[in-house]
């Protein structure tokens, strides 16, 4: 929660083709990571929706969707892609090999997060949440708007803070 709106720190992980990415590569495009495992139990379920949202923007210039593996090293790429295939992603793959993921509290799979377009954290969600990717459409597309998604976040949670003593009596009565 700390970080949320605050620009990340750098990282650095390796796409399919052996070149790394990292935030400068990434500026100006909001970016959806999508931290996974080959021996995850619940990333089977969470990648398609996931994939599903990259299906609607594949092909836009200003958003960035990577499946970032983080599996070892001695996990060979040809594993990590088959396993991808098998879940059919085609989403773009990317290897944390060294542990960049840990400034961005990534300490669990699966974990979507998304940067703006200028590297800041809008959205962080740790494992799995069935339909979490409407929620993630939704900061997407505000961001994609030049909305400040992070100011609307705090504003409703502010009006959930002020609902939550109300539920509470009615769910007391």
């Amino acid at each position: 929660l700390e970080l949320l709106g605050k620009p990340v720190a750098d990282f650095e992980f390796t796409g399919a083709d052996g070149k790394p990415i990292t935030l400068k590569t990434l500026a100006g495009k909001t970016a959806v990571l999508e931290f996974w495992s080959t021996d995850c139990p619940s990333c089977p379920q969470a990648m398609p929706e996931v994939q599903e949202l990259y299906r609607q923007y594949k092909g836009n210039d200003k958003v960035a969707f990577l499946a970032v593996s983080t599996d070892d090293a001695k996990v060979e790429n040809k594993a990590v892609e088959k396993q991808l295939a098998e879940w059919k992603v085609d989403m773009p793959l990317a290897r944390d090999l060294k542990n960049s993921r840990a400034p961005l509290k990534v300490t669990a799979v699966p974990t979507l997060v998304l940067l703006s377009d200028k590297g800041a954290l809008l959205h962080f969600q740790m494992g799995m949440a069935p339909g979490g990717s409407v929620e993630v459409a939704g900061k997407l597309r505000q961001a994609l708007a030049g909305e400040d998604v992070v100011a609307l976040m705090a504003q409703q949670y502010e009006e959930a803070t002020r609902q939550f003593p109300k539920m509470v009596e009615r769910w007391a009565k």
